[in-house]
């Protein structure tokens, strides 16, 4: 794998997919780099830092996606092919209320008259949604994994990936470094039944990222107040939660100073809204790095998510002009409100 300098300012661990999206425009992107760890990756490198990659990949994936990513400023030395034969295919069609599907892409290219692409013959969506407490994936991230050279750096973020993953790395992270982590949870075991697993995950955590409708799950029948779920989690040791609203915009505890604040959503033409939340994470973790200041990596975080949901795929980011950026952050600032 390119190893494009063994530096990095943090390593950021994920799924990297073979990844076709059809966008709300109707618009097409077939078979391009993918996965919560770019859209991550390249949130964090839009505002000018460095990360060390880490990700179990398929043998299907192009060995030339690895040099592209390279180019972006990001170290690739931790992505290694994945011992288990994996699809690392996925497939998202967005509907008009900006919701996304995973169905077997055969219905829209037929209802579209449009041939099937090869590269998506024989594929199935994971729809098994429950993680094993035992037995890992594909995409499981092991200690082994780790190249020498990332372990210098004292921030690891953990995207989305599998139970065991999320359970076995931040203690292992923090024995080698004694660094702080983040993670972003994972729809897989965040239900009531893993729900006296969580305090072992993300105990320590220096800042915690979910959804609305993932906290939901995971407190049903316990908690419905989302900032008493957020206190709950906080309560678990962790200095930042950060969750997701489903109405748009995202909620931060700052536990060490009990502030609360509530970022708006910034008002864009919602065209895709596959990696959003990973391209906050990305970005949070840049702007905690500047700053250490929640509130702030949470406003960029914000302004790099309503960026992400105006276009298709994670280099999309990429191309945003700085000016916008500013803007964008610059507003959020003026609407933020303290709960």
């Amino acid at each position: 794998m390119t190893d494009s300098g063994s530096y990095c300012d943090a390593i950021i661990l994920g799924k990297l997919n073979r990844e076709t999206i059809i966008n709300r425009k109707n618009e097409i992107s077939l078979d391009k780099p993918g996965g919560n760890l770019l859209y991550s990756a390249y949130g964090f490198a839009l505002w000018g830092k460095t990360a060390g990659l880490v990700s179990q990949i398929g043998n299907d994936c192009p060995e030339e996606w690895l040099d592209e990513i390279a180019e972006n400023s990001l170290n690739t030395l931790g992505i290694t092919k994945s011992p288990v034969n994996c699809d690392s295919r996925s497939y998202f069609l967005v509907d008009d209320k900006n919701g996304s599907h995973e169905d077997n892409p055969q219905k829209y290219f037929s209802d579209q008259k449009i041939p099937m692409p090869k590269v998506l013959l024989g594929y199935e969506p994971d729809l098994n949604g429950v993680d094993n407490r035992k037995q890992g994936s594909a995409n499981t991230i092991r200690p082994e994994n780790f190249p020498d050279e990332y372990l210098s750096s004292r921030y690891l973020a953990l995207c989305p990936v599998d139970f065991l993953t999320h359970n076995m790395i931040p203690a292992f992270f923090r024995a080698r470094t004694g660094g702080d982590v983040l993670i972003h949870v994972s729809s897989g075991y965040t239900h009531s039944s893993f729900f006296f697993d969580i305090p072992l995950i993300v105990n320590g955590a220096c800042m915690v990222l979910i959804s609305e409708d993932n906290a939901r799950r995971l407190f049903l029948g316990k908690l419905e107040d989302t900032w008493q779920i957020s206190e709950m989690l906080a309560g678990y040791g962790v200095d930042i939660i950060v969750m997701s609203r489903k109405s748009g915009g995202y909620d931060t505890l700052d536990a060490a100073s009990k502030k609360r604040y509530h970022i708006p959503p910034y008002s864009v033409n919602s065209i895709d809204p596959i990696g959003v939340d990973d391209a906050f994470f990305g970005a949070f973790l840049a702007g905690y790095l500047t700053s250490f200041d929640p509130l702030y990596a949470s406003i960029i975080g914000s302004a790099t998510a309503s960026v992400k949901n105006e276009g298709s795929t994670p280099k999309y980011l990429l191309g945003v002009l700085k000016d916008l950026l500013k803007a964008r952050v610059d507003f959020l600032k003026e609407n933020v409100t303290c709960v």
